[in-house]
Protein backbone atom coordinates (compact mmCIF):
# COMPACT_ATOMS: atom_id res chain seq x y z
CA UNK A 1 0.00 0.00 0.00
CA UNK A 2 1.50 3.18 -1.09
CA UNK A 3 0.69 5.24 1.93
CA UNK A 4 2.65 8.62 0.34
CA UNK A 5 0.01 8.68 -2.55
CA UNK A 6 -3.29 8.06 -0.16
CA UNK A 7 -2.30 10.84 2.43
CA UNK A 8 -1.62 13.18 -0.48
CA UNK A 9 -5.30 12.68 -1.93
CA UNK A 10 -6.74 13.33 1.44
CA UNK A 11 -4.52 16.66 1.79
CA UNK A 12 -5.92 17.70 -1.99
CA UNK A 13 -9.13 20.31 -0.53
CA UNK A 14 -12.17 18.92 -1.84
CA UNK A 15 -15.19 17.80 -0.08
CA UNK A 16 -14.29 16.67 3.79
CA UNK A 17 -15.05 13.28 4.18
CA UNK A 18 -14.06 11.15 6.96
CA UNK A 19 -10.74 8.79 6.79
CA UNK A 20 -11.33 5.21 7.81
CA UNK A 21 -9.01 4.34 10.27
CA UNK A 22 -10.00 0.34 10.22
CA UNK A 23 -9.51 -0.03 6.34
CA UNK A 24 -5.63 1.49 6.46
CA UNK A 25 -5.42 -1.50 9.40
CA UNK A 26 -4.71 2.13 12.15
CA UNK A 27 -7.67 1.94 14.31
CA UNK A 28 -6.93 2.94 17.40
CA UNK A 29 -3.24 4.31 17.41
CA UNK A 30 -4.43 7.29 14.72
CA UNK A 31 -6.90 8.55 16.82
CA UNK A 32 -6.72 12.62 17.33
CA UNK A 33 -3.97 12.69 14.70
CA UNK A 34 -4.64 15.76 11.77
CA UNK A 35 -2.32 16.28 8.43
CA UNK A 36 -1.67 13.66 6.35
CA UNK A 37 2.11 14.38 6.98
CA UNK A 38 1.27 12.96 10.59
CA UNK A 39 -0.65 10.23 9.63
CA UNK A 40 2.31 9.18 6.76
CA UNK A 41 5.27 9.18 10.10
CA UNK A 42 2.97 6.92 12.18
CA UNK A 43 1.96 4.41 8.91
CA UNK A 44 5.37 4.33 8.00
CA UNK A 45 6.53 3.40 11.86
CA UNK A 46 3.87 0.56 11.91
CA UNK A 47 5.19 -3.03 11.79
CA UNK A 48 6.26 -4.52 8.81
CA UNK A 49 5.08 -7.67 7.62
CA UNK A 50 6.19 -11.23 8.82
CA UNK A 51 4.20 -13.48 5.93
CA UNK A 52 4.87 -14.38 2.77
CA UNK A 53 2.20 -14.21 0.29
CA UNK A 54 1.97 -16.75 -2.19
CA UNK A 55 2.32 -14.22 -4.97
CA UNK A 56 5.80 -13.81 -4.02
CA UNK A 57 6.17 -17.27 -3.40
CA UNK A 58 5.63 -18.55 -6.52
CA UNK A 59 7.82 -15.43 -8.25
CA UNK A 60 10.70 -16.76 -6.11
CA UNK A 61 10.49 -20.11 -7.33
CA UNK A 62 10.26 -18.99 -11.24
CA UNK A 63 13.31 -16.91 -10.13
CA UNK A 64 14.94 -20.32 -8.15
CA UNK A 65 13.89 -22.52 -11.47
CA UNK A 66 15.58 -19.75 -13.79
CA UNK A 67 19.25 -20.09 -12.28
CA UNK A 68 19.15 -23.45 -12.11
CA UNK A 69 18.61 -24.06 -8.53
CA UNK A 70 15.95 -26.32 -8.95
CA UNK A 71 18.51 -29.34 -9.58
CA UNK A 72 18.97 -28.38 -13.24
CA UNK A 73 22.34 -26.78 -13.06
CA UNK A 74 25.69 -27.97 -11.97
CA UNK A 75 28.03 -26.21 -9.24
CA UNK A 76 31.50 -26.44 -8.15
CA UNK A 77 30.22 -25.72 -4.29
CA UNK A 78 26.97 -25.40 -2.37
CA UNK A 79 28.43 -21.81 -1.12
CA UNK A 80 27.96 -20.79 -5.56
CA UNK A 81 24.35 -21.67 -5.39
CA UNK A 82 23.54 -19.77 -2.29
CA UNK A 83 25.06 -16.62 -3.32
CA UNK A 84 22.37 -17.25 -6.41
CA UNK A 85 19.29 -18.07 -3.91
CA UNK A 86 20.57 -15.03 -1.59
CA UNK A 87 20.71 -12.41 -4.77
CA UNK A 88 17.65 -13.46 -5.88
CA UNK A 89 15.62 -13.19 -2.72
CA UNK A 90 17.46 -10.13 -1.71
CA UNK A 91 15.64 -8.74 -4.94
CA UNK A 92 12.20 -9.41 -2.71
CA UNK A 93 13.56 -7.52 0.46
CA UNK A 94 14.28 -10.94 1.71
CA UNK A 95 17.32 -11.82 3.72
CA UNK A 96 18.84 -15.25 5.69
CA UNK A 97 17.40 -14.80 9.11
CA UNK A 98 20.26 -17.10 10.72
CA UNK A 99 23.82 -17.06 10.86
CA UNK A 100 25.00 -19.24 7.80
CA UNK A 101 28.43 -20.97 7.13
CA UNK A 102 29.89 -23.51 4.93
CA UNK A 103 29.72 -25.63 8.43
CA UNK A 104 25.92 -25.92 7.64
CA UNK A 105 26.21 -27.65 4.34
CA UNK A 106 29.16 -30.63 5.10
CA UNK A 107 29.42 -33.92 2.98
CA UNK A 108 29.06 -34.99 -0.30
CA UNK A 109 24.81 -34.55 0.02
CA UNK A 110 22.27 -33.42 2.90
CA UNK A 111 19.46 -31.42 3.24
CA UNK A 112 18.66 -27.95 5.46
CA UNK A 113 16.04 -25.67 5.95
CA UNK A 114 17.17 -21.92 7.13
CA UNK A 115 15.73 -19.41 8.33
CA UNK A 116 14.75 -16.27 6.09
CA UNK A 117 13.23 -12.76 7.17
CA UNK A 118 12.52 -9.75 5.19
CA UNK A 119 14.71 -6.56 5.06
CA UNK A 120 14.28 -3.80 7.13
CA UNK A 121 15.14 -0.94 5.46
CA UNK A 122 14.62 1.89 8.24
CA UNK A 123 16.58 -0.93 10.58
CA UNK A 124 19.22 -3.27 8.98
CA UNK A 125 20.33 -4.49 12.08
CA UNK A 126 16.43 -5.79 12.51
CA UNK A 127 14.97 -7.99 9.53
CA UNK A 128 11.71 -9.30 10.55
CA UNK A 129 11.34 -13.10 10.32
CA UNK A 130 8.93 -14.59 7.95
CA UNK A 131 7.10 -16.56 10.28
CA UNK A 132 5.23 -18.98 7.44
CA UNK A 133 8.49 -20.03 5.31
CA UNK A 134 12.05 -21.38 4.95
CA UNK A 135 14.29 -21.72 2.64
CA UNK A 136 15.15 -25.40 2.22
CA UNK A 137 18.32 -26.63 0.78
CA UNK A 138 19.23 -30.22 -0.82
CA UNK A 139 22.67 -31.08 -2.12
CA UNK A 140 24.23 -33.73 -3.88
CA UNK A 141 27.69 -34.10 -5.03
CA UNK A 142 27.75 -36.03 -8.72
CA UNK A 143 29.82 -38.98 -10.16
CA UNK A 144 31.76 -35.80 -12.20
CA UNK A 145 32.32 -33.71 -8.96
CA UNK A 146 29.55 -31.16 -9.75
CA UNK A 147 26.58 -30.37 -6.82
CA UNK A 148 23.43 -30.69 -7.90
CA UNK A 149 21.23 -27.88 -6.01
CA UNK A 150 17.56 -27.97 -5.33
CA UNK A 151 16.20 -25.08 -3.55
CA UNK A 152 12.88 -24.27 -2.81
CA UNK A 153 10.57 -21.89 -0.22
CA UNK A 154 8.41 -23.79 2.08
Amino acid sequence: MDFKKMFDELDKPRERRPFDYRQAGCAGMMEGLGSAKELLEVASAAPMRSKLNSSMRSKIAKAFDKAGLTGKAGFKRVGEALTRAFAILDRYDIEIGQVATKDMFPGPSGSRAVQIAFSNRRDPASPVEVQNSMLHVSWHQQETGLFEIVMYLT
